[in-house]
């Protein structure tokens, strides 16, 4: 039974752990976390920039304190309004400063189901002065990462609420073909004014501030009703760019609009928007040529039976192959493991990832996954190194399957020599609705001897989520943090954040992504325990490797 001294210890790592749970919003400046009537409680990052005090000196202090006057009760209202386990939208206030207004910050905020009363909340450095359009629906959205799926169901609801004798709606897809355009999307400070003109300029079509969407890369959506014309959209846009930036950008777009009505229930909707949103983002600017979303429901149909008929060949006749790329100790760089990697018959319009995306769509990702299982079992059992443990991509949706998971413990339980080396990671192609469902499966497999990796950890709005709710051995870190680490204090400080925090909780720590000795340094310097890349490894047969100078289960 544990003692009084570890029930403490875990308590502090638990409460260590949510605080890094702000991260998983933005690439925050400052992370505060306050406890239910505004007292700071932890801060870490820049205090002093941000809210005129050192980290130190603002613990203990009341964070409403901190704001202007002006914006006290409204983010007060906000952040009580935040419901347990969900996060807010971006909120805008001003720090004090004597006794006004001054620099602006956007900020955002997450209340864990577990928190007790407190709240985490992420700070970005927008500066004093700023003009409050600035703070626009699209901006937000923007700022943030593109949500394809929740901008679909936005849209299919709004189609539910059109009635017999209303005007039908249309949806307005814009490209800005622009290489400033698109990196002022995210996080561009100097195209800052050029999208808040063009978000003022959407918000005069829109239905509702739901109703315009970042897609990603430059490209946009807007819901308006079918009678208003977007012809001049892309002149508008092209004379806004023109005026921000003095005649030198060439900063172009391209629109495109759909007619939406229909008679579509809302799943079916939301099903073919989605589909249509990501034949727009594949187009090339100006080649989108859907017209109605019937077409693109008739479209989407004819390429599912197509997929779907790829789908059973590939995997009836095993018409796969894998290859392994090296996962090694950071320490001597020595072998520790493989990953098992899908390869598909040479075509050009198909990637692993697309086959899994579709393979999840379409509802073949169960038994997709236990084929690649099987095969990879099968090799380990038959190859000259068939001993050194290999990693096994799985889907969340596999994981929620009953039916997947009882086959897959009983194909371990059939070869119980190779589970110690058997590792499965978690992937997020599709988003994981049920943690709980996950998290039973996972364990199943723990039961049985097989270890359990999270893998691209740190991308996406739930992968702190995921950390929380999923007990896993190993946690893999996405490379583009590592990618960017020798360049970004951001991402040198999360990644040392994350291997300190894994340390503390027992969890194996693997980087993405390593390409070179400065990022190898990076990651060694950080803690990180293991490392994947082309520095130590491309991807090929196993007995391209040769023997591993090691052999030993994942752990061992």
């Amino acid at each position: 039974m544990p003692t009084t001294d570890q029930d403490s210890m875990l308590e502090t790592l638990r409460a260590e752990r949510n605080r890094f749970f702000a991260f998983a919003f933005a690439a925050a400046d400052l992370v505060l976390e306050i406890d239910a009537i505004g007292t700071v409680t932890f801060a870490a990052g820049a205090g002093r920039e941000l809210l005129g005090s050192d980290v130190e000196q603002l613990q203990g202090m009341n964070f409403y304190r901190l704001l202007s006057a002006d914006d006290r009760l409204a983010i007060h209202a906000a952040l009580a309004a935040v419901e347990l386990g969900a996060r807010s939208s971006t909120l805008s206030a001003h720090a004090l400063d004597g006794e006004g207004p001054g620099r602006r910050l956007d900020l955002r905020a997450y209340r864990p189901a577990d928190a007790n009363g407190s709240i985490f909340l992420t700070f970005r450095d927008r500066g004093a002065g700023d003009d409050p359009a600035m703070t626009s629906h699209l901006v937000r959205n923007m700022a943030g990462e593109p949500d394809l799926n929740r901008f679909a169901r936005a849209v299919a609801r709004r189609m539910s609420t059109v009635q017999i004798g209303d005007a039908p709606l249309a949806l307005t897809l814009i490209a800005l073909n622009s290489t400033a355009a698109t990196t002022a999307a995210p996080d561009g400070e100097a195209a800052r004014p050029l999208m808040s003109a063009i978000a003022d300029l959407l918000r005069l079509y829109a239905q509702g501030s739901d109703d315009v969407g970042y897609l990603g890369a430059g490209k946009i959506g807007v819901v308006h009703a079918a009678d208003q014309s977007f012809g001049s959209i892309a002149a508008e846009i092209d004379a806004l760019a023109k005026r921000f930036h003095r005649g030198d950008s060439k900063i172009s777009a391209h629109a495109k609009t759909i007619v939406i009505a229909s008679g579509l229930g809302k799943q079916a909707a939301t099903q073919t928007i989605l589909y249509a949103l990501k034949k727009f983002i594949e187009a090339p600017a100006g080649q989108f040529t859907m017209d109605r979303l019937s077409d693109g429901r008739r479209a989407m149909l004819a390429e599912s039976v197509e997929w779907s008929s790829r789908m059973r060949r590939t995997i009836g006749e095993g018409q796969f192959s894998l290859a392994f790329q090296p996962i090694v100790d950071m320490t001597n760089r020595r072998v520790h493991h493989f990953e098992a990697l899908l390869r598909l018959p040479e075509r050009g319009d198909v990637t692993p990832y697309k086959f899994i995306t579709m393979a999840e769509q379409l509802g073949s990702i169960a038994e997709f996954d236990l084929a690649v299982a099987e095969r990879v079992m099968d090799v380990m059992a038959k190859a000259p190194i068939g001993q050194e443990s290999i990693a096994i991509n799985v889907s969340g949706r596999s994981l929620v399957n009953p039916s997947f998971v009882d086959a897959l413990i009983a194909r371990i339980r059939h070869n119980p020599d190779l589970a110690p080396h058997l590792l499965f990671e978690v992937t997020e192609s599709a988003k994981i609705t049920d943690l709980h469902a996950v998290n039973r499966a996972l364990q199943t497999l723990r039961q049985n001897k097989v270890r359990v990796c999270l893998d691209d950890f740190g991308v996406g709005a739930s992968a702190f989520e995921y950390l929380r709710s999923l007990h896993v051995d190993i946690l893999k870190i996405d490379g583009s943090f590592i990618r960017d680490a020798a360049i970004s204090t951001f991402n040198r400080a999360f990644i040392h954040s994350i291997a300190s925090l894994c340390e503390g909780l027992g969890i194996t720590t693997i980087a993405e992504m390593v390409e070179d000795e400065t990022a190898a340094d990076v990651v060694r310097e950080a803690g990180i325990t293991h490392g994947q890349g082309y520095l130590f490894g491309k991807p090929a047969t196993l007995e391209r490797f040769g023997p591993p100078p090691v052999r030993h289960p994942f752990g061992g």
